[in-house]
């Protein structure tokens, strides 16, 4: 989790949390965020919306006060990149060396790619649902495969030397053009990990459910013609299991 958290910082914001250092306030404050997120998706009341809850019942003036920490500091980020915003055109974004740049974050790209466009809020909106939502899914991803190619069993250690020989490989190659950093190349060079995580998804999806509401009543499709009828009320909530999917 902190290892992903440095990374989707970096990538994102062009932000160090430094989590794999040190718990600091912000970092807790996205954990707490985030473990209120799943509680509310699953909670069968939303008692969050009575008028006062907010501010009566702890944990959600503890959500209140770490909503407002991220926000802030979003901003500051946001306002930043606007602040030095360079308007250009996507085949000027395809042709960069990325390597002699400064600031190759995904906010760089999106404020300069939107131009006049990007607002404030609709910036914060975007990262945060990459903040809160992606981080913890790349880390449980990470963790389910390396489980598997690790299996005490050994039944997968065959994989294990197949994809550590490609990651070696792209290392190898790393250090022969004498570059500490990735470039896109070095993706394309391990189809086999990609593969690897690849089928870590299909075992333990990320998010094992996805959930929607219903805008309106309405019948689902039946599976089979002799299946019951299934019709979700207007604000039903419809939980779909991706693990059965797969």
């Amino acid at each position: 989790n902190s290892m992903a958290l440095d990374v989707i910082g970096e990538a994102v914001f062009n932000y160090e949390f430094g989590a794999l250092n040190e718990e600091t306030p912000i970092i807790k404050a996205v954990y707490r965020v985030l473990r209120e997120s799943e509680h509310r998706s699953t909670f069968p009341l939303p008692y969050w919306q009575i008028p006062g809850a907010m501010e009566a019942v702890p944990r959600q003036k503890q959500f209140s006060e770490d909503i407002e920490m991220i926000n802030a500091e979003m901003t500051k980020l946001i306002r930043e990149a606007l602040e030095n915003k360079q308007e250009v055109d996507l085949s000027e974004f395809e042709s960069r060396d990325y390597n002699n740049v400064s600031d190759a974050s995904l906010l760089r790209f999106l404020v300069d790619i939107r131009g006049d466009e990007a607002s404030d809020r609709q910036l914060r909106d975007d990262l945060m649902t990459m903040l809160v939502a992606g981080h913890e899914t790349t880390a449980a991803l990470l963790t389910w495969t390396l489980y598997e190619l690790f299996h005490p069993s050994g039944r997968s250690s065959h994989h294990l030397q197949r994809a550590r020989a490609e990651a070696d490989a792209v290392f190898a190659k790393r250090a022969a053009e004498n570059r500490t950093g990735s470039v896109y190349e070095d993706v394309l060079d391990v189809p086999f990990v990609r593969l690897c995580l690849a089928e870590g998804l299909r075992l333990y999806p990320q998010p094992p459910l996805l959930i929607r509401r219903a805008l309106d009543s309405d019948e689902l499709p039946r599976p089979f013609p002799d299946s019951p009828k299934v019709t979700p009320e207007r604000g039903s909530d419809i939980f779909m299991s991706t693990w059965s999917l797969h």
